[in-house]
């Protein structure tokens, strides 16, 4: 989540706050995403490892795709950043 939260100050810094932001997280269908959402939420007390850039900034969007990165998840052409943590 804190390079999540960079990108997303990085580019409150660059473009202004009407526009919007979309964060989708990726990952397989069994995930258990609950800490994630509640994180981002605030219902899991956050310290400076754990920023949360849903609360943070404003028109910033979140959503999860449960769905293996070996098949596309997202439409052509969608995409403006991708960052991979464990693609071996």
């Amino acid at each position: 989540m804190p390079l999540m939260y960079d990108v997303c100050a990085w580019l409150r810094d660059k473009v202004s706050e009407h526009k919007p932001i979309q964060v989708f997280y990726e990952d397989q269908a069994m995930n258990a995403w609950q800490d994630l959402f509640m994180r981002l939420e605030g219902l899991i007390e956050r310290d400076e490892r754990s920023p949360s850039f849903l609360q943070d900034f404003s028109n910033v969007f979140v959503s999860a795709i449960g769905r293996s990165f070996y098949k596309q998840v997202l439409p052509s052409a969608t995409v403006h950043f991708g960052f991979s943590a464990t693609a071996m």
